[in-house]
């Protein structure tokens, strides 16, 4: 139900009228804007005083006609009233172009829309946006008689519930033009803007592209056929077209372009062989989903489809405004290369784009088309071995618990461990049920055999489940595991591994070792693992100019030896293995951000001897303390830190009312300085060994990296 208020009906319920209203706010407070108000001033109170003085003007100037109770209350803030009316009364100068017929309700431009909740993720408006136009649709059905006011929207609404929902959800939000009547102001007709480029499959029609930008762009996925728009001299698009043709003609015709456009280099490079003249020319490509990687590293996405529901309707604005009708993908992925060099240029980003990131690509596509060989029948006994242990423990498990159960159940393991054996129960997870979380377990290790042995076997399942039984089954005719390079997936700059991760391999313990002796080079060669020594201990170092921490480096020292007998104010030689594993669990802890709560957890101390352990550390290395308050505070001042090579992450909490928000910002900005800075030392590594002429004489192939190690196959001799 709507209610219409009118100015009489607002100054008959009020006392007040609405010009006056600022005034009155200014006396008896708002909450919601944080305005205090004169204390003892209410709404009834207020409407005495405006009967008498009806401005905070009338109020200063003729005080004395005031009662001697409500002059008390007021004398204090007759100052103060009028900073508060100034902060509740909204701004009117600040949008002098903007008219009431600017503010008319109009039809919905639906292509914004459609990219609005694309880009937001706005999938509940979406669905309400799709019942709207399934409402116009029924509306467009009846004849003009059933239109009265209300009449469809009581009888027609959607059905309710999941089913409804999904039902709505599948909707497109573009539909064919339907006739009937064209009343709704929420049409979503053709809501999706439509790509008309025209269709070729012949090089001869188009530009030559000698010495210009070129866009190519996949916008609907790599099976599809991709568009492609050739820049002028004036930066004007010369046309945009759907290539239908071999791609291998495309690559031909492309070859002497002097700028690529494209979503993604790395697919390119990894799709077809033709697209290998490319690698050496990487610098000179525009990755739109690396530069708005570099922009903002905190999203999550940065394929074609986002970038262009992130950018699209803004471009689109822009390039009509311009005079080129209906952009398609190919003309909104030049545009959109030339915003992402203006912002990079701004934000000190582009060197860091052209000689790291871009030339980075064609390495990484190298190494995933190399692969890693595995011994298959190495992986099969370990597999049986691990399978036959798991076994023994599983009966072991049933036996201490009286009972047999689903041991990978959470639930089942609760409804034993703290129902029927009656340990403790700790924490209980969203879902109002026991934790069986490592951590619990690891907690209750000691008070019960069982949960040993549980632990136990979730180690030896975790091998089996996660490397063990999936990756043979990953191998290539040639008995290689290929896994992906993610160089848009961490906020620090560091690159991951996935399908399969081939990061964390474990590598200690004797399962660790025996797992990585099941990754070999292929036959005739072996594997040359190269890594930092301690490389973000080093930049921590370098970044902070710690005299202690420098003098340990340059002499040779163990720095986590070194680190604990200034902690414990005793000689390198007479520290005890606990205290250097202390010294190095804070060393590298803090590196990550890691505080006196989760000190203590790693060291099984009280959090007050965490915390004392902390200020020693300080105290003792003077020049890390300092580097710490000057990151903080620079990413206060800032908003954001930056790294050796010129990496930039945004924290908008680091200002944060929220302490929670505000203490991991800070230690989001320590871990990005260091940990960035020891990933763009790496990817320089990276690009030494594909550039360096002997290695490639050799047949140096680089197969991974793992943080601070890289992984070659060489020749045996």
């Amino acid at each position: 139900e709507e209610k219409l208020v009118s100015e009489a009906d607002f100054t008959a319920e009020s006392g007040v009228t609405p010009a006056q209203w600022p005034d009155v706010q200014a006396l008896i407070g708002d909450t919601s804007d944080n305005i205090p108000g004169v204390p003892g001033i209410g709404p009834k109170t207020a409407r005495q005083i405006f009967s008498i003085c009806p401005s905070l003007e009338d109020i200063r100037d003729h005080f004395v006609l005031l009662p001697p109770k409500m002059q008390a209350k007021l004398q204090a803030h007759l100052e103060n009233m009028f900073t508060w009316r100034e902060l509740t009364t909204l701004r009117r100068d600040f949008c002098p172009g903007v008219t009431l017929e600017d503010l008319r309700v109009r039809p919905l431009d639906a292509a914004t829309c459609a990219l609005l909740t694309e880009e937001f993720e706005l999938f509940a408006l979406r669905r309400e946006l799709a019942a709207l136009d399934r409402l116009q649709a029924a509306e467009a059905d009846l004849p003009e008689e059933f239109l009265d006011a209300g009449s469809i929207r009581e009888d027609a609404q959607p059905a309710a519930g999941k089913k409804a929902a999904a039902e709505q959800a599948s909707l497109p939000l573009a539909q064919p033009a339907r006739s009937g009547r064209a009343t709704s102001q929420m049409s979503l007709l053709d809501a999706m803007p439509q790509e008309s480029a025209p269709a070729l499959d012949d090089v001869s029609a188009l530009p030559d592209c000698g010495d210009a930008r070129v866009a190519l762009i996949w916008a609907h996925g790599d099976r599809e056929a991709p568009y492609l728009a050739v820049e002028g001299a004036d930066g004007s698009s010369l046309g945009e077209w759907q290539w239908k043709g071999p791609v291998a003609e495309l690559a031909r015709w492309l070859a002497p372009a002097r700028t690529l456009v494209t979503a993604d280099l790395k697919g390119m490079l990894t799709s077809a062989p033709c697209w290998q003249f490319l690698a050496g020319r990487a610098g000179d490509c525009i990755d739109l989903g690396v530069a708005a990687y570099l922009l903002n590293p905190e999203e999550n996405d940065y394929g074609w489809p986002r970038l262009s529901a992130r950018w699209g309707a803004v471009l689109r604005h822009e390039l009509e405004s311009r005079g080129e009708t209906a952009p398609g993908p190919a003309r909104l992925g030049l545009a959109m290369a030339q915003l992402f060099e203006q912002r990079m240029e701004k934000d000190g980003l582009l060197e860091l784009f052209r000689r790291l990131e871009m030339p980075l690509l064609p390495v990484l596509a190298g190494m995933e088309q190399s692969g890693v060989a595995i011994d298959a029948a190495a992986f099969r006994a370990f597999l049986d071995d691990v399978q036959g242990r798991l076994d023994q423990l599983t009966a072991h498990v049933y036996e201490l618990a009286g009972t047999q159960f689903n041991i990978r159940s959470a639930q089942q393991l609760g409804d034993v461990l703290f129902n029927g054996l009656g340990l403790p129960a700790p924490r209980k997870t969203k879902g109002g049920q026991a934790s069986t979380s490592q951590q619990t377990l690891e907690k209750l290790a000691g008070q019960h055999p069982v949960v040993d042995s549980i632990l136990q076997y979730r180690k030896l399942e975790k091998m089996r489940s996660t490397y063990l039984d999936p990756l043979p089954r990953l191998v290539d005719p040639q008995g290689r595991i290929h896994t992906t390079f993610n160089q848009k997936a961490t906020a620090t700059g560091r690159l991951s591994s996935s399908n399969p991760n081939l990061q964390n391999i474990p590598v200690r313990g004797p399962l660790g070792k025996r797992m990585r002796s099941c990754f070999i080079a292929g036959p005739g060669r072996l594997l040359v693992s190269a890594d930092y020594s301690q490389v973000e201990l080093r930049v921590l170092a370098h970044v902070s100019q710690d005299p202690a921490l420098l003098e340990a480096f340059r002499n040779g020292e163990d720095i986590h030896a070194r680190t604990a007998a200034l902690v414990y104010d005793l000689p390198p030689d007479q520290v005890s293995p606990d205290q250097r594993r202390n010294a190095k669990t804070i060393n590298f802890g803090l590196i990550y951000g890691m505080g006196a709560q989760k000190l203590a957890q790693e060291l099984k101390i009280s959090t007050t001897q965490a915390k004392d352990f902390i200020a020693r550390y300080f105290e003792r290395l003077q020049g890390l303390k300092e580097f710490y308050e000057g990151v903080e505070a620079s990413a206060r001042k800032h908003g954001f830190v930056t790294t050796l090579g010129g990496r930039r992450r945004l924290l908008p909490d680091i200002n944060s009312a929220s302490g929670q928000a505000a203490a991991l910002a800070r230690r989001q900005a320590i871990n990005t300085v260091i940990q960035g800075s020891a990933a763009d030392i790496i990817k320089l590594a990276m690009l030494a060994v594909a550039r360096d002429e002997r290695l490639r004489a050799l047949d140096a192939r680089l197969l991974l990296q793992v943080p601070d190690e890289l992984l070659l196959e060489v020749p045996a001799d």
